[in-house]
């Protein structure tokens, strides 16, 4: 999976792939790892193939386009790299990378969601001194 991830970096960065679009992420390359079980965890309840890796998320659509949420090739950003199968006519290429582009935006916004419900219950409130309900007397 690490190994595929870097191939597909190394791919777009020096050969600059004529099937495969990058599109930066809000996230670091740290906050990224974070949400990449998240990614993987919506895209299976989708019904996708998905794995996670050190470095991201990797899902496949069922055209067989893959999306990679990872780190850039110069480590700075989180990306999602979109590339497209083999053999996808040039005149196509467009409405495939859009249509991946608002599956790969579905996947990452209920992802978000997931995450942040599941941070929710993490929080405790503790009732500061004088607090409605709190024990202010001396002990």
């Amino acid at each position: 999976m690490t190994r595929l991830i870097a191939l597909t970096s190394l791919c777009f960065a020096v050969a600059g792939c004529a099937s495969m679009k990058t599109y930066r992420t809000p996230l670091t390359p740290a906050e990224g790892r974070l949400i990449a079980p998240a990614l993987v965890a919506t895209s299976e309840s989708m019904g996708l193939r998905s794995f996670s890796g050190l470095d991201g998320a990797l899902t496949y659509l069922e055209d067989g386009t893959m999306l990679s949420w990872q780190t850039s090739a110069d480590g700075r950003e989180f990306v999602l790299l979109i590339d497209l199968p083999g053999g996808v006519p040039e005149h196509e290429r467009d409405v495939r990378w859009r249509e991946a582009k608002v599956r790969a935006d579905q996947i990452w916004q209920l992802a978000t969601e997931s995450r942040q419900q599941s941070n929710v219950g993490a929080s405790v409130l503790v009732p500061g001194p004088g607090a409605a309900g709190a024990d202010s007397s001396p002990r």
